[in-house]
């Protein structure tokens, strides 16, 4: 979907207001919402201009003027809103030089998927392949005062051979296992924690 698209499904499916979301330094997500009327293509074009300083991590006061470049392709109209609202998600760039803000989690993304299209066999290469071909288990366990997510991974080769960092690994991966799940370590570590709340 491009801008063109974007404003006419604004006037067909009578979008009320437009949410314009991005992601600070924390992946969290921040919006802003204006009304329907003020989104046309100058408006998707143009950008948004907004105040950086009230984002943690990213600009102080005397130099806090931002823009929020919207994406029409991410645009998605969302189910929650009590008022028929089009969400659109944005970069941010330099209101002066129209460059991509360094600290803006979106553009670092679009940056790293710029360079592995314009480099494929970093990304095809065998050692790579290798590191990422590896068996995994994931489970879970929540209770009363715990919750854990332990992951067991044994790295494999196309070869079914393992380089020394994997075997390495492998071994140190079962080395902390042991220590875990040993009574005198869970009994020392039952020690330390009552230790640590017992103090005033």
């Amino acid at each position: 979907m491009n801008n063109k698209e974007l404003v006419q499904k604004i006037k067909d499916e009578e979008i009320e207001y437009v949410d314009i979301r991005f992601t600070d330094p924390r992946g969290k997500l921040q919006h802003v919402t204006v009304i329907c009327d003020e989104v046309d293509e100058d408006f998707l074009e143009g950008g948004f201009m907004f105040d950086g300083s009230s984002i943690a991590g990213w600009k102080s006061i005397e130099e806090s003027d931002m823009k929020l470049m919207p994406d029409a392709s991410s645009a998605y109209i969302d189910p929650f809103y009590a008022e028929k609202t089009i969400c659109v998600h944005c970069s941010i760039v330099e209101p002066d030089t129209g460059e991509p803000y360094a600290r803006d989690p979106r553009g670092t993304a679009e940056k790293a998927e710029a360079y592995l299209k314009s480099h494929p066999a970093s990304v095809t290469s065998p050692s790579l392949v290798q590191k990422l071909n590896s068996s995994c288990s994931t489970t879970f366990a929540s209770r009363t005062r715990s919750t854990k997510y332990p992951t067991k991974s044994t790295p494999k080769t196309h070869l079914g051979t393992q380089t020394p960092s994997m075997k390495w690994a492998t071994w140190a991966t079962a080395q902390a296992s042991k220590a875990a799940t040993s009574p005198s370590t869970q009994s020392t570590t039952h020690r330390t924690s009552v230790l640590k709340c017992s103090r005033p």
